[in-house]
């Protein structure tokens, strides 16, 4: 382990690099601590994953890009090391959610979107399905009506000619 760059009263301040035995930072310091804009790139469990954004007290904080070891890659804002706020994660298989995270997870309001050509713009809790919401289907029918845990629960289903193929109450399709 070895840095190079900024000091003051003895510590790692200003413009610096540190690499370390599993990757290396590159950008700001503060008082030995990531405080402002920096890239980091380290390895854990064997795969590479790659930060560039703002940090604060050693943390992401702010606006950031991840690329994940599985080559996930997340871009939006961070609070405490996790996706907070408005984001976008753009999955390695194709799948792409654009809208709120809370603590890393789909929660609030957004749109995921599969490979298919399936959308669902809605409300998430949790990472699901809960809350109002569409569901537009590649075959061009769609629901229209209230989630719960990813299943439909309340609402109706359209043809793709937009007649009422049928409908749901408390989760039962009901023809």
């Amino acid at each position: 382990v070895y840095y190079i760059g900024g000091f003051k009263d003895g510590l790692l301040n200003g413009q610096g690099t540190i690499y370390l035995i599993n990757g290396k930072y590159i950008g700001e310091w503060k008082e030995n601590k990531r405080n402002g804009k920096g890239t980091i790139i380290f390895t854990r469990n064997g795969e590479n994953y790659s930060y560039v954004g703002e940090f604060r007290e050693n943390k992401f904080n702010g606006q950031g890009t991840m690329i994940f070891g599985n080559k996930d890659k997340y871009i939006g804002e961070w609070k405490d090391d996790k996706p907070n706020g408005q984001g976008t994660w753009q999955y390695d298989n194709k799948e792409k959610y654009s809208g709120l995270l809370k603590d890393g997870h789909r929660n609030g309001q957004g749109t995921y979107i599969w490979p298919n050509g399936d959308k669902y713009v809605g409300e998430f809790l949790k990472s699901k399905q809960n809350g109002k919401g569409t569901f537009f289907y590649a075959n061009k029918e769609k629901f229209v009506g209230e989630w719960s845990n990813d299943k439909e629960l309340n609402g109706i289903m359209y043809s793709s000619t937009g007649e009422i193929k049928c409908t749901y109450k408390n989760g039962v399709k009901i023809e």
